[in-house]
């Protein structure tokens, strides 16, 4: 579903590791919302279709009053469009207060009420917790469903105090008494004989599935032993990484017979909205697997029957026979295709009515699953907060017109409008954003313009900032994340790495010269037009003018610089400028970069065959060459990832430029926008070609890592084999030329993103965010 769709049509190479379970919930959420049909609620596409809304009917309750079955009273019928939630009473209240509160929510309509227990002192607290169950259960009277939850507080000796003074409660379950559920669980339930919710034990599990690639069904395995006595999993959509997750793991409990009770954490009603549509969804799930199951005990009790009455009696049947009705029998049900006789007078396969309460001599059903039902859900969590921040609210708690109370799906707006001054905004705000830096051009920045000058001559930088400069700013600024692209790249190449990080710390893309709106203008005397020139335009020259760069114009006032983060190209532009100008780097985060190639033959091969390239790019055009650029095997992952394949990366490549040319000045001996675009970019490619550059050596990035607040962080791509084995030489180099520091500091790290190859901000821009952000925080 939601997976394949992530990984083979957007690109997100491994979703389960590189979106943070938030933005996986957020990003389903909004897709599902988008697919389902006007008017119809996101529990549309989920799990069922908008005619089982309707037809849904509840599972009448067969367990003769048994609190450790999931059941809903026939008074408390679900309406179809709508979720009943469970009310929170706080912890720590007298019990006169406590059962006071809980009068009131249940006046108000409430028909389930959940108590936090385990906040108090050891067996003492656990007493006091259960006298406070004890209070609530007498005001209230037998009716409502009551609930406690522990979050993993109670030794098993405390749990158990608890449970056997409250054993007269009927407490439909308590989540999380004990504070290691593997090992003491199966202890609590089986003194007690009180039933058992898992909440963080099912956020365990799902971080032991995906650390060990095996299914939740098989993670959770162990907890579905009956001397466990599970009867429920709490899931919460924004910590265990959205719908489809949440449904995985309620179909591994809804097979065991155990329930799913959707909650949320502190989301805005919109996302306890789709947590609601989720929780409805699981709740229809539930009851179509509880009539099948309640189905399949009428069919095979009766043909047990009718196979034992071919046996039995004055009418009873030669053996051979009865053995093969029996077998016809059996077949049938297996097949799905058995149904009872309706005539009664033994005419067809069946000898008579059947009767359901002879499917066991109790009338109880032997399998849990035909006992599931619709759950109250803990959706109430927006009542603690200040208001919504949309208008009109999400998710509004409403009186249910079959009783209780909960979220109406029907009514839930499909616009909404935020709110202004909401907390979102004021985050903004609070990160050194101006509410007048004028419009977005690329959703996170604002395209400027600097120049600066050196020996060699005038640089004029197009950049994307998603900030103001720090010029008029008196107060100590955290630096900014300045980012590099590579060859043929530009500023845009960064804007999903760069959106995910500009709420947290300003950033600035900046288009290297000759690409994008940058150029170079040679200092008098110093012009050379051939292809191959490097004057001005070498690493060391470009080093130069971006430390000018930030600390003339991007940040003036820092006195650390700003964190450089660039790739292949841009990445050796980062660890050069670092090496060479201390001053304006905070950290570096280098990208399928290099410090240079050392073998003087190697380096002399490698810029011949730079310069071979050049010449073919100014005579052939950007159209022609990139083609051919992109169908190296440093791109092969890149070419056929979802987002680029079948040569969108060559046709945007190609396109930018020709817009980048059309814009700027044109030579005046070439009357052609892409010929002179391709021998701009010719000179780049041979003056920054790694065989010219200057090497870094152990030492120079050993002095870099000492000398940044951040230090040195080299990543690449996992699928990169060449820069995976160029980072580890670097950084083995570096460190050995590290001393540790006092308080055991770290040495130069390699980090490898899954799933990407070279171009990992194109291939996997969502795997980057997180690294990048831990080496920004260290500034």
């Amino acid at each position: 579903g939601v997976s394949d769709w992530l990984r083979g049509v957007v690109g997100v190479v491994d979703p389960d590791v590189s979106m943070l379970p938030s933005v996986r919930f957020a990003v389903e959420s909004a897709v599902l919302s988008a697919l389902a049909s006007p008017g119809a609620p996101l529990a549309d596409v989920l799990l069922l279709s908008a005619e089982g809304l309707e037809e849904e009917e509840p599972v009448p309750d067969s367990s003769g009053g048994d609190s450790s079955v999931h059941t809903q009273p026939e008074t408390n019928k679900p309406h179809p469009w709508s979720v009943e939630i469970n009310a929170l009473i706080e912890a720590n209240l007298t019990p006169e207060a406590a059962a006071a509160e809980a009068l009131a929510l249940v006046r108000a309509g409430h028909g389930c009420l959940k108590l936090k227990v385990a906040r108090g002192e050891g067996s003492a607290g656990a007493f006091e917790d259960a006298a406070r169950l004890r209070a609530i259960r007498d005001a209230v009277g037998p009716h409502v469903s009551l609930r406690a939850d522990a979050n993993r507080r109670w030794s098993l000796n405390d749990a158990l105090s608890f449970g056997l003074q409250a054993a007269d409660v009927r407490l439909e379950y308590i989540e999380e008494p004990v504070v290691d559920p593997a090992n003491n669980l199966a202890a609590f339930h089986c003194t007690t004989g009180v039933p058992v919710a898992l909440d963080e034990t099912v956020d365990d599990a799902f971080r032991v599935a995906l650390a060990t690639g095996t299914s939740i069904e098989k993670s959770l395995a162990e907890y579905f032993e009956p001397t466990l006595g599970v009867s429920a999993l709490v899931l919460k959509p924004s910590v265990l990484g959205g719908l489809e997750a949440c449904a995985a793991a309620a179909q591994a409990a809804r097979s065991r017979g155990v329930a799913a009770v959707v909650t949320t954490a502190f989301e805005s009603g919109v996302g306890v909205a789709a947590c609601a549509n989720l929780a409805k969804a699981l709740d229809v799930a539930a009851m179509d697997a509880a009539a099948k199951a309640r189905a399949d005990d009428t069919r095979r009790t009766e043909a047990e029957r009718l196979a034992d009455a071919a046996n039995d009696g004055e009418d009873a049947v030669p053996f051979r026979a009865s053995r093969e009705a029996r077998m016809r029998l059996m077949n049938s049900i297996d097949a799905g295709s058995f149904e009872p006789s309706s005539s009664g007078d033994g005419a067809g396969d069946g000898v008579g009515i059947y009767d359901e309460s002879s499917q066991s001599q109790s009338g109880i059903t032997h399998n849990p699953v035909a006992r599931l039902s619709a759950m109250r859900h803990g959706l109430g969590t927006g009542a603690w907060l200040d208001g919504d921040s949309v208008s009109p609210p999400a998710a509004p708690l409403t009186k249910l017109p079959g009783g209780g109370v909960g979220v109406d799906l029907a009514s839930i707006p499909r616009d909404f409008e935020i709110i202004a001054g909401s907390s979102a905004k004021a985050k903004l705000t609070g990160s050194g954003l101006s509410d007048t830096w004028g419009s977005s051009s690329s959703n996170w920045g604002t395209v400027a313009y600097h120049t600066v000058e050196t020996d060699a001559g005038v640089y004029s930088f197009r950049v994307v900032d998603s900030g103001p400069d720090d010029s008029d700013n008196s107060e100590p600024v955290f630096p900014p994340v300045v980012l590099l692209h590579g060859f043929m790249g530009g500023a845009e190449d960064w804007n999903v790495v760069a959106a995910a990080i500009a709420p947290e710390r300003r950033c600035v893309a900046v288009d290297l010269p000759s690409h994008g709106g940058s150029f170079f203008t040679p200092a008098a005397g110093k012009k050379d037009e051939s292809s191959t020139s490097s004057s001005g335009l070498d690493l060391d020259s470009v080093a130069e003018a971006v430390a000018k760069l930030i600390t003339q114009r991007v940040c003036p006032s820092s006195t650390t610089g700003a964190v450089l983060v660039g790739y292949s190209m841009g990445a050796r532009l980062a660890l050069k400028t670092a090496a060479s100008h201390p001053e304006c780097a905070a950290a570096v985060a280098s990208i399928g970069g290099s410090g240079g190639i050392r073998d003087e033959r190697q380096r002399a091969l490698r810029a011949d065959r730079d310069d071979s390239m050049a010449e073919a790019l100014a005579d052939g055009g950007v159209g022609a060459f990139v083609n051919a650029w992109y169908r190296q095997g440093l791109f092969r992952s890149l070419s056929a990832h979802p987002r680029w394949r079948d040569g969108a990366v060559a046709r945007r490549r190609a396109e930018m430029f020709e817009m980048s040319a059309s814009t700027s000045e044109v030579d005046s001996e070439v009357n052609s926008e892409d010929v002179c675009a391709a021998r701009k970019l010719a000179r780049v490619m041979s003056a920054m070609s790694p065989g010219r550059q200057t090497v870094l050596r152990g030492e120079d990035l050993a002095r870099v890592h000492r000398g940044s607040v951040g230090g040195v962080t080299l990543l690449a791509g996992e699928r990169d084999s060449k820069f995976v084995a160029t980072a580890n030489a670097m950084a083995a180099d570096a460190n050995a030329f590290l001393e540790k520091d006092e308080d055991g500091g770290d040495g130069v790290e390699v980090v490898t993103v899954p799933g990407a190859g070279h171009a990992v901000h194109l291939e996997a821009p969502e795997g980057l965010v997180l690294p990048i952000l831990r080496v920004v925080r260290r500034t």
